[in-house]
Formats: C-alpha cells, structure tokens, sequence
C-alpha cells in the first residue's frame, strides 16, 4: 500500500509515525493498513497494534501508540484513542461555503490551535483528551474570519470522539469589496487578480488581493502576514505564501499604505470597573492610561459622569482609595467595584441605558467605524480585545449575549451600523446606527441634523445662525442661574431639540463654547464666563469661517425652527436670510456680492 511508504512501523517501540508525503489518509485506510500488516504471516508473533470499535472510532491496544503527535495530521475522518485512554483525538470536519475559501481557525482552551491544514473546509483530527482528563471539556471554537468575508464560527462538543461535523459558512462582505486593510504602490498591476495572493520576495510577507487600482497601480491586501519591504519584488500566487505564478510588480518607497489597519482612532473600551466617591480633576482623555498610587495597578479612561470614574482594566489590581491621574486629570476614590456597564442617553426619550462597550469613532463615518471594529477581530489580529486575542472576540458577555457571528462589534447594511448587544458610540461623523443596550432593548438615535453654510469667498466670514422669533433673533433665551470657571449653569432644563452638542453661547456679544451639556449646565466652557449673569442664548452655528465650508454639531430634530441666518465680512454685501431649521437640517449658501464702497 502507498500509505505503507509514509508511516513507519517500529515492533520494538510499538509505535507508527509518520515519516514522509503529505497525503492525508482516511482512519479507516490507516486501520486497513495495519490490519492487513499485522494479518500477515510474519507478524503473527507481534501484539496486535489498532482496532476499530466503530467504523469512525479506532484505538491503539497492547501498548501501541503514535510515534508522535504531528503523525495525527496525515490522518481524517476518524477518532483515534490510545491504549491507556489517556488521549483522544477526535474528527472534525466542516461543512458549508467558505467565501474566496477563507480560512478556518481553531481556538481550544482559550488560544489557538497551531493550523496545519490548508484554507476552506478541514476534516482534521484535534487533541481533545491529555494525561486521562479532557481539554475544556472537550470544547473548541471553530472560527473564519478573513475581513474581506462576513464572519461566522460555532463551538463543538468533541468529548465523545467520533466523527464530528460543524457549519461554517462565509460570505462576501460588500463594505471590503473596494477597499483593503492595506495597499501596496507597485509599478505595474498587469496580471495581478482579485482572490489570489501576493508573496513579497525578500519580506516573504504575504496578503490576499481585495481590490486592483489600475488607475493609480495599487494592489489592496486583507489578511497580510509580515511586513512588505521598500522596493521589493511582489509576485503572485494562487494560495496563501505559494509558489508564483508569474505575475510580477516592484514596490515602490514607502512598504505599506494603511487603509482600514490605519483607522487606529476608533477605539472600543469596556467597562470593568468604577471608582466612587470622588471629584474629578483636570482633564481626561478618553482612552489614556490611567495609574493608581499604591496599588500600581492601570487602565484605559472611559468616562467621568456625575462624578463616577469608569476605566478598562489594564493591569494589576486597584484598591478603593489610591489617586488615579492621567496625563492632566486626577480623581481620588474612596470605593471601588467590579462593574461592566455604565449608563448612556442617546436622546431618544427612553433615558439613561446601561451599555458594556464604548467606541470612540474619531469622528469618522459609521461604515470606516465598522470596517475597524471588523478588522482588529479578524483571524491573525494584532489586537486585544478585553484581554484576550482579537480572534478570539466574540461580545461583550461572551457566553451570555448572542454572539454577532458576521461581525462581533455589529454589522452594516444599507448605510447604517447595527450595534451588537451592549454597544455605545459616540463622537461620530454622521448618526448613521441602530444600538442595543446591555439590556437587549433597541435603541434609535434621534433625527440628528446639522447647519451647513457653504461658499468658495466664505473663509473670513463671520457667520451666525440662530432662533428667531418673527423677523428678530431670540436673544433672552435661557437665564443664568450660576457659572464656574468652566461652566454656565441657567434656570430651566436645556432645550435638546435646538442645542447643537457642541457650540457656543452667547451672554451679550461674548461668545463662549461649550464641549457638551446636561440638564441646566453647559460644560467645558471657554473662555472662563465667572461674572456673567443675565440672559443668553445659543446659536445653531456661530464662527468664523476658515474654510469654504463650515458645519455645525448635531441638532437633535423635533419640529422645525425659525432661524435667522448671518454671514459677513468687511468687503462684501450684508447677507441676512429668515429661513428654517427642518428635518433635514439646512444648507445655506450666501450671496456673497462685493460692496463696492467697502473696498
């Protein structure tokens, strides 16, 4: 038998390894293969070596036994245990479609299992029992997850041994289809195919092709493993860090161009603990590095809100009253707990929600945010997430919420960010999300909409618009009750459908901004407003224009609202328009006319 000239038989050792090839025989082939050796004549004084319990369980008897364990990676379609029943290798194989035959991972005992087999569906035998007790209960994660696909994984129970089987199907994800982790500027893009693979000949750095700019001569990669040299020759292959095809480019100066790798400004946090009975100090950043006194211990800022500091958890283990500071801030505790969730209000109605996860978008676009949340869980990922390999990231409880298979951090269709369970988003670019709180309750963000004015002679202009009430601008809205060096605090509750989240406020012709509000008090005022009293007002957008373009925060849309609009500057015509705030916002483009006796 040719299986008989790759596995060797040692009667002395009673062992049979593997020794050459890279033919992957079937159990029963193997079983065939010693049951007819040892039937043989010769070896009639030898104990017998395997037997078959089943026709998909075998077992070494008599004290036989595999020469090693890599051996058991050129058989399949069967469970092998040893003689002593202090090892069991079981079967599994997948079924199911594998977009573009992406590759299938699998993650036992919290890491990963070394792979030795090749991309799209496996039919493999994995290790499940060592020294007579079972590797986590006989439990792996079987996983694919190249970003260019949508994700899926299942865990299977191969406790039992046997031939097991798992689903994993993947997809096209159409948000990758013209885009890439990475993209590498070559001199020639000529032969080069979507689904193959590139192969760097001196990095040996490799990535599949997502996407082939001829116009510019980019090759788009996903999945890259190593880093690409300058001004190294970049060949073609069929399968991933294969032979080339012939196919040929030179890269260019700089290695690496990041793309979606490069959107590092989007940055999920969770929560895992919080500090009480403090005040807040100088000023925090969401996402630095926060470090306790005495205790040593470290973590990520998430947030202060009402004077409770909530942190990712780094390292070490923090106490109930050591300082926290940051690179400005500082907050002394006198408790500490074990929390998960902090509460949010997306403005909607329903209040204050609790949710695990913060994601700083760095005001990107909400499809750039879920192309970064996808990328750092992908398999290989770089990142950790909650502690763990982002390959292995599942939700924010894994175990407890169900798991969003296609993308963990949620998925995008249609222009729109579906949040998996437990997931908060802020500082976006645009409020294109569907949220689910930790809860498991729908949350839909308010009609958020913006003031746009717009003109190429704009920058220098001074521009202001701001709620009118007939033909005059509304300057007595709000009354102050109080101010600090840092805030402003009036007499009745902020109006959230006529406040941008951000803006300015005006006393009088003194303009001061403001970075959020709550309740009554605006936050993070400047310049420091201590003396003001009186009425004040804020406007939908009140700058001076730098670009011919400008654009105000989120206004949170109920009815529409009578603005008047301003925009001047010494050398051009007054521009005044008596216009409205709708559903859709407003865009206002100024005649801009040239006063001919301001010149």
């Amino acid at each position: 038998m040719a299986i008989g000239n790759d596995f060797t038989i040692d009667y002395g050792a009673k062992t049979v390894t593997h020794s050459s090839g890279t033919t992957v025989y079937t159990v029963l082939a193997f079983f065939q293969w010693l049951a007819t050796t040892f039937a043989a004549a010769a070896q009639m004084d030898d104990d017998y070596a395997f037997v078959s319990d089943t026709p998909q369980v075998y077992r070494w008897v008599n004290g036989w036994d595999m020469g090693d364990e890599t051996s058991y990676q050129f058989l399949k379609s069967g469970a092998i245990e040893t003689a002593d029943a202090q090892k069991l290798f079981s079967n599994l194989y997948s079924i199911g479609d594998q977009f573009r035959s992406s590759m299938i991972y699998i993650i036992q005992n919290s890491a990963e299992v070394t792979p030795w087999w090749g991309v799209g569906n496996i039919d493999i035998l994995i290790k499940v029992k060592s020294g007579g007790a079972l590797i986590d209960s006989g439990n792996v994660l079987v996983m694919s997850r190249d970003t260019d696909c949508l994700y899926d994984h299942n865990i299977v129970d191969l406790s039992a041994g046997g031939r097991n089987p798992v689903g994993v199907n993947t997809f096209e994800d159409g948000n990758y289809k013209t885009t890439g982790d990475l993209y590498l500027d070559v001199d020639t893009v000529t032969g080069f195919d979507i689904g193959n693979y590139v192969k760097g000949v001196t990095s040996n750095a490799t990535g599949r092709i997502q996407y082939v700019d001829g116009t510019n001569t980019r090759l788009y990669l996903i999945q890259v493993e190593g880093t690409f040299e300058t001004v190294e020759t970049i060949n073609e292959t069929l399968t991933r860090g294969g032979s080339g095809t012939g196919s040929t480019a030179t890269n260019h100066a700089t290695p690496e161009f990041n793309v979606i790798k490069g959107y590092t400004d989007v940055i999920p946090l969770f929560v895992q603990n919080k500090f009480t009975g403090g005040t807040s100090g100088g000023t925090w950043v969401y996402g630095e590095t926060v470090t306790q006194a005495v205790s040593g211990a470290t973590g990520k800022f998430i947030a202060v809100i009402s004077d409770v500091l909530y942190v990712q958890n780094t390292a070490g283990t923090w106490n109930a009253t050591g300082q926290l500071t940051g690179a400005t801030g500082t907050y002394t505790p006198t408790a500490t707990v074990v929390q998960n969730y902090l509460s949010k209000d997306l403005n909607n109605g329903a209040g204050l929600q609790p949710y695990n996860i913060v994601v700083d978008c760095g005001t990107r676009v909400m499809s750039q945010v879920y192309q970064y949340l996808k990328y750092i869980c992908n398999h290989n990922s770089a990142a950790t997430i909650k502690g763990d390999a982002g390959e292995e990231y599942r939700s924010a409880l894994a175990g407890t919420y169900t798991d969003s298979k296609q993308a963990p951090f949620g998925t995008f269709a249609g222009g729109t960010f579906f949040g998996a369970r437990g997931v908060w988003v802020e500082n976006y670019a645009t409020a294109a999300f569907q949220l689910i709180d930790a809860n498991a309750v729908q949350q839909l963000p308010p009609n958020y909409q913006k003031v746009s004015v717009a003109h190429a002679s704009l920058s220098g202009c001074n521009i202001l618009v701001a709620i009118r009430s007939g033909g005059t601008i509304t300057k007595n809205q709000y009354t102050i009750s109080s101010v600090t060096s840092t805030t402003i605090v009036v007499t009745t509750t902020i109006d959230i459908n006529k406040t941008p989240q951000t803006g300015v406020v005006r006393v009088g012709d003194i303009q001061y901004t403001y970075t959020s509000y709550a309740s009554a008090t605006f936050s993070g005022v400047t310049p420091d407003p201590t003396g003001e009293t009186g009425s004040c007002y804020v406007p939908l957008l009140d700058v001076l224009a730098d670009a011919a373009s400008e654009l105000s925060d989120n206004v949170i849309y109920n009815a529409a609202i009578p603005v008047k609009a301003v925009v001047r500057k010494y050398g051009f015509k007054d521009f005044t328009l008596d216009t409205e705030f709708g559903s859709g916002g407003l865009s206002v483009t100024p005649i801009l006319a040239v006063d001919p006796q301001a010149s």
